[in-house]
C-alpha cells in the first residue's frame, strides 16, 4: 500500500500514470520527478503526495489529473511545490487542472508555478462531484499570484442530472493539513 519515486521520469499521452485503485489506503510519494501528457494522466484512486515535480502539458486542451477517490479517502491527490509547464502548443491558456472522474475525488495544489497558463476555470467537469478541487497559492512564471476568482465551483453529476459544488479555494489553515 506504499509506494514511493525519487528522480523519476514518466513520459506518455494519456494516461500516464495510475495511481492504485485497490483502496483508500493505497499511498504514493514522488519527489523531484517529471510526469508528462496531455489527457487525465495522472489518475486513478488512493492518496498520493506528489512535491517538487514536474507536470508537463504536450498539447492544447491537457487535463493532468482525473481522480476517482472512493469515500474516506483522505487526502487524495495533493501537488505542492510543483511546476505546471508545457509545449508551445499546451501554452495556449486552455489547460486544465483536472476533471472528476468517479466517486468523489480529491485534489490539490499547493505553492504551485504555472510556467503556462492554466484556464481560468482551472477545472472542467467529467462525471462527477469532487469533494475538493483547490489550489493554494499559485505563481505564475514571474512569481505573481494567480487569480483563483474565477477558478470552477458548481459541477454535475452525469449520473443523476444533478449539481453540486466543490470548494476551489483552500485557506491557510486547510492547506497545512496537506503535508508530507
Amino acid at each position: 500500500d506504499r509506494m514511493a519515486f525519487y528522480n523519476c521520469v514518466f513520459r506518455s499521452f494519456q494516461d500516464t500514470w495510475m495511481t492504485s485503485m485497490k483502496g483508500i489506503d493505497d499511498r504514493t510519494y514522488v519527489s523531484n520527478s517529471w510526469i508528462e501528457g496531455a489527457v487525465d494522466y495522472f489518475y486513478g484512486g488512493g492518496d498520493a503526495y506528489v512535491e517538487k515535480t514536474t507536470l508537463y502539458n504536450v498539447r492544447s486542451g491537457s487535463v493532468i489529473v482525473a481522480p476517482s477517490h472512493k469515500e474516506g479517502t483522505k487526502y487524495g491527490y495533493v501537488f505542492d511545490h510543483c511546476m505546471i509547464d508545457g509545449n508551445a502548443a499546451a501554452a495556449d491558456g486552455k489547460l486544465k487542472m483536472g476533471r472528476p472522474w468517479h466517486n468523489r475525488p480529491i485534489a490539490v495544489y499547493l505553492h504551485t508555478v504555472m510556467k503556462i497558463p492554466v484556464s481560468k476555470e482551472g477545472w472542467t467537469d467529467m462525471g462527477a462531484i469532487p469533494a475538493i478541487f483547490a489550489d493554494y497559492k499559485s505563481v505564475d512564471a514571474n512569481g505573481n499570484p494567480v487569480s483563483t476568482k474565477d477558478r470552477k465551483t458548481i459541477w454535475k453529476d452525469r449520473n443523476t442530472q444533478k449539481d453540486g459544488t466543490s470548494k476551489a479555494v483552500l485557506t491557510d489553515a486547510e492547506a497545512a493539513k496537506y503535508t508530507y
